[in-house]
């Protein structure tokens, strides 16, 4: 008898055993060969646990991705050992004459384009049109970045790089909510604790670093999310968690980016290296409402004209708090707007709500204009 319940445990154990490994083979399989989701990319494809940020981008990958908004319909995530989306690697030592310029963000700075179609890589292939001059900007962007991981990325790793400028990307679109927002377990990981001066930072359990099942199985619950409305999805989802808040409760939100603000702030006048933030608006604020965002309105009962207001408030609050700590701010709305009026072409994907080209485009020649005048110096 104890002998059959011994040979039955251990059946378990190994049909257990060979369910894990065929769960995983075929997790990692549908990574290797596939971006079929209609909108986009599957988050694991790119981005792995990390205990400090919750997430980082997968050191050394290259993947082909069917992507039907993009132009070509496919394009390719390539990230360099170093983590970034760089077709080339990054020494930690400049070369002669090289100036280094980082540019943090999230997935709108990662880009869902070529590397080359970013507008990272494109304000560097603007502003070396000059001859005689080595400008290296490098895309830092990481999806699902809010400030809390951009500010300690530079501060603990990218000073290693000796950055000559640093320029972040803040998205208006969803940057103020994840700010808030802890990370899930798996694919996201927890993000660290709000309060930087502590440097509280929760962990997750290890095997989350490793196996793509786990991470498919707790980091992609809501599979809805990362289809075509995910990013429309975000942005309704911080309107409304604005629009719940108090007068208090906004302001509590504005002093936390201020927080951060005048951290960067102090890291700018310890270091020597400037710093500039640039606003990046929502297609809906570009290219104004479209079907889907007012029916998204409708089925939840939010007032357009409500939401137009939110749009305002963040938009003041957030100038006003990077302005206080004395940090150049720019909103792109105004000449993303002008450049889509005048035009016709959209900036933005669709169904995706990502820049395209187009959009990654105009963001570029408006930073290369803004930094040749001050001769490609803030």
């Amino acid at each position: 008898m104890a002998r059959t319940l011994s040979r039955l445990v251990l059946f378990m154990i190994l049909a257990a055993a060979i369910l894990i490994a065929l769960g995983e083979f075929s997790v990692r399989l549908f990574v290797l060969l596939s971006s079929d989701i209609k909108a986009g990319r599957f988050g694991l494809n790119y981005s792995v646990n990390d205990n400090k940020y919750g997430l980082k981008l997968n050191p050394g990958l290259r993947l082909k991705v069917r992507y039907e908004e993009h132009p070509a319909g496919t394009y390719f995530i390539h990230i360099n050992e170093q983590g970034f989306s760089e077709d080339k690697d990054i020494p930690v030592k400049k070369e002669e004459g090289e100036y280094r310029i980082f540019v943090l963000g999230d997935s709108h700075t990662q880009g869902a384009c070529n590397n080359i179609e970013s507008f990272p890589n494109l304000l560097e292939a603007c502003l070396s049109e000059k001859e005689g001059t080595n400008y290296n900007v490098i895309n830092a962007g990481v999806g699902g970045w809010s400030f809390v991981q951009e500010y300690l990325y530079l501060t603990e790793e990218l000073v290693k790089y000796s950055p000559d400028m640093v320029i972040v990307a803040v998205y208006m679109g969803n940057d103020l909510y994840d700010l808030e927002q802890p990370f899930g377990p798996g694919i996201k990981g927890t993000a660290p604790d709000f309060s930087i001066d502590r440097n509280l930072r929760k962990p997750f359990p290890e095997i989350a670093k490793y196996s793509y099942l786990y991470s498919f199985l707790y980091g992609r619950k809501h599979l809805k999310h990362v289809l075509g409305d995910k990013m429309l999805i975000q942005e309704m989802r911080q309107i409304e968690w604005f629009l719940d808040k108090t007068t208090a409760g906004t302001e509590e939100v504005f002093r936390k980016i201020g927080y951060i603000a005048r951290k960067l702030k102090e890291y700018e006048k310890k270091s020597g290296v400037p710093i500039s933030v640039i606003l990046l608006p929502t297609k809906t604020q570009v290219e104004g409402p479209d079907a889907e965002f007012l029916t998204f309105l409708k089925n939840t009962g939010t007032d357009e004209a409500a939401t137009e207001d939110c749009g305002r408030i963040i938009l003041s609050g957030v100038m006003r708090a990077f302005k206080d700590a004395d940090l150049p701010c720019i909103d792109l709305l105004e000449p993303m707007r002008e450049a889509y009026l005048a035009t016709g072409q959209a900036l933005y994907y669709d169904i995706d709500r990502h820049l395209d080209p187009e959009g990654n485009k105009v963001v570029a020649g408006f930073l290369c204009r803004m930094l040749k005048l001050d001769g490609g110096n803030p």
